[in-house]
C-alpha cells in the first residue's frame, strides 16, 4: 500500500508543515501530491480546495486513492470531523482511503467506510529496536479495529 518512501515523504511534510495540519493526496503513479491547507484555522482542521484538486488531478494524470492529512501533536487516530469526511466520501460514492498521519507518536493510519463502520485498513509506525517501519507489504489490507458511526454528530 506504501512504500517506505512515501512514508518518509508524508511525515517529513506533516513535521514541516507543523503546528498546522498538512493535506495532500496520493495517486497510483504520482505518488503523494502535497496541496496547501486552504482551513481558516489550520492547527485545528485541513481544508483541499476544490481548485486545487482540480488541478492537481489534471496534472497527475489520475484520479487520486486516497486523501491524506496530519494530527501534529496528536496520534493518527480519526477525529469526529474525520469520520465525518469519511462519510462524506462514501456518499458520494468515492471508494478513496483516508491516511492520518500522527505526530505524537509517530505513525500512519489508513481507514475505509465500510456501511456504517470505519474500517482501519493498515497501520504503519517505527518499530522500537531499529527503527524500520511496521505495516502491510505493498496492496495488503490488513483490517484491524473498527470504529463505530460518528455520522450522527
Amino acid at each position: 500500500m506504501l512504500s517506505s518512501e512515501l512514508i518518509a515523504e508524508m511525515i517529513h511534510y506533516a513535521n514541516e508543515q507543523a503546528p498546522m495540519e498538512m493535506c495532500g493526496l496520493l495517486f497510483s503513479q504520482a505518488g503523494f501530491q502535497p496541496c496547501p491547507n486552504t482551513a481558516k484555522d489550520p492547527t485545528r482542521t485541513f481544508h483541499l480546495s476544490h481548485s486545487r484538486y482540480i488541478r492537481v488531478c489534471r496534472w497527475c494524470k489520475e484520479k487520486p486513492w486516497a486523501i491524506v492529512h496530519s494530527h501534529p501533536g496528536k496520534s493518527a487516530a480519526p477525529s469526529p470531523k474525520d469520520c465525518q469526511l469519511m462519510d462524506a466520501l462514501q456518499l458520494a460514492a468515492l471508494d478513496w482511503a483516508f491516511i492520518i498521519v500522527g505526530l505524537a507518536p509517530i505513525e500512519i493510519r489508513a481507514f475505509k467506510k465500510q456501511k456504517d463502520l470505519y474500517a482501519l485498513i493498515a497501520w504503519w509506525y517505527p518499530r522500537e529496536a531499529d527503527g524500520a517501519w511496521c505495516g502491510p507489504k505493498m496492496g495488503e489490507i490488513v483490517p484491524m479495529v473498527r470504529y463505530g458511526s460518528l455520522s450522527s454528530l
